[in-house]
């Protein structure tokens, strides 16, 4: 009876109760992604998953743009304003006018956006998709006053069920042996986003007002506290799918494929240290405010510690692995995609390191600086892209993800500890000791963090 009650006031704990929420949606949208991805390889030629990636990265590029403009910020006012309506009613409004310039630039720019990519199709399933951004606009707004009020229980069931039921549709269309066209995916994509925003009503129903009441000074705060969160984040998406907007445009979405099978791999090694990452380091913004900057040092060292011991083994198994992987993924078609893969893992364990630095950098209030990183990250990837394509062909994208990873991860984390101490040789010294303790104790010493 003791042990149901210390599990229940654990799980009653926000933290406790956000990070078992986040990471079941993290593993569910594995899951379900894997298992589309499985399929759509199997019922699809290389062209036409390549081109279906270059949609993908498209419209992931939106939704997470727009989260990275309002999410952080109507929590911020929600919890700390008495203006809750007004800041729902301006987040609303930002969202409509936002959606609204994302069609029109699909509408005006789809012809100039499929042409560059060497990707006809596009077109067409970039239109079908805007009625996709205007069913989101609810679907995000749900979210946000979900977590505005602190709960997850939505969030986690309308994901898995926009997930989930894409997933059937294409399976059952697999088992049924039939052909189905790239349109066709982005209308079963925007069946599911319908069914998962009735879902998401049915949570958030007891939140909302039904009073519209926007502000002008709202809707500035939000913008202002937004927009350099939202400028990186584009930054980043832009350069997390560089590599597949390079080959489409200067070799072919063929070999799109197979960065888009790479990049799958690297999500799935990824989870786990995410789910580190959405654990403990929310702990950075208090632990700045109450024990100051030597605890946020000491916390992003530790954790960074850990997700390099994580991922070192991992990137071993994989590239040790990579044609038997493949295989099981997407069949023998995909072997040439294992000189991408083994390229992509020698920097699978840096990756993070410049994503929580600067996670850390806008916790201690300096999205100016993590701005500043994701766009000379950028800049370089571009241009080692461009020129190692000419050299190397299809591998070149990964040779240069390679040297500019390596190069943000020393920017990121020497910009951070201008205002924190930390430095890079004490986090392989942090991954180094884990090592000794794994294989002196058989486990991780955690306990201080």
């Amino acid at each position: 009876m003791k042990g149901y009650r210390e599990l229940t006031r654990l799980y009653k704990n926000y933290w406790i109760k956000s990070s078992i929420f986040t990471i079941s949606q993290r593993m569910s949208m594995l899951i379900f992604g894997v298992g589309s991805y499985m399929i759509l390889v199997r019922i699809l030629d290389k062209q036409e998953v390549g081109i279906w990636s270059l949609f993908l990265a498209i419209s992931t590029t939106f939704e997470l743009t727009k989260t990275s403009l309002l999410k952080n910020g109507v929590i911020r006012f929600y919890q700390s304003k008495n203006e809750k309506t007004e800041i729902l009613s301006s987040a609303f409004v930002i969202n409509i006018m936002y959606s609204i310039i994302a069609i029109l630039i699909i509408l005006i720019g789809k012809s100039i956006i499929s042409k560059y990519l060497n990707s006809p199709e596009l077109s067409s399933m970039l239109y079908l998709y805007s009625i996709g951004i205007l069913l989101l606009i609810l679907f995000s707004h749900f979210e946000y006053i979900q977590q505005s009020n602190l709960t997850f229980t939505g969030t986690f069931m309308s994901y898995t069920v926009r997930q989930g039921v894409f997933f059937i549709i294409i399976l059952i269309i697999w088992i049924r042996n039939t052909h189905t066209s790239l349109d066709r995916l982005v209308i079963y994509q925007n069946i599911s986003i319908l069914l998962s925003l009735i879902v998401s009503f049915f949570y958030t129903k007891k939140y909302i007002s039904f009073i519209f009441k926007p502000g002008i000074q709202q809707i500035k705060d939000l913008i202002q506290y937004g927009k350099y969160i939202f400028t990186s984040g584009l930054l980043s998406n832009i350069f997390t799918n560089l590599d597949r907007y390079m080959v489409a445009g200067l070799i072919g979405n063929t070999y799109v494929a197979y960065y888009d099978l790479s990049a799958r791999i690297n999500n799935m090694i990824d989870v786990p240290t995410f789910a580190i990452a959405d654990v403990i380091f929310p702990k950075s913004v208090i632990a700045e405010r109450q024990e100051g900057m030597s605890k946020v040092k000491m916390l992003f060292e530790k954790i960074s510690g850990i997700i390099v011991t994580l991922l070192i083994p991992i990137s071993i198994i994989v590239i040790v692995m990579n044609k038997f992987i493949i295989r099981i993924l997407a069949g023998n078609n995909y072997l040439a995609a294992s000189s991408v893969i083994v390229v992509s893992m020698l920097y699978a364990f840096l990756r993070p390191i410049q994503n929580h630095a600067c996670n850390i950098l806008n916790s201690i209030n300096k999205p100016q600086i993590t701005l500043k990183i994701n766009l000379i990250v950028l800049v370089l990837n571009i241009v080692f892209d461009y020129v190692l394509i000419k050299y190397f062909g299809y591998i070149g994208p990964a040779i240069g993800s390679l040297i500019v990873t390596i190069i943000g991860a020393y920017i990121s984390t020497a910009l951070l500890g201008k205002y924190t101490q930390v430095k890079m040789i004490n986090i392989f010294t942090e991954s180094f000791n884990n090592f000794k303790n794994i294989l002196l104790h058989g486990k991780l010493k955690m306990h201080q963090i």
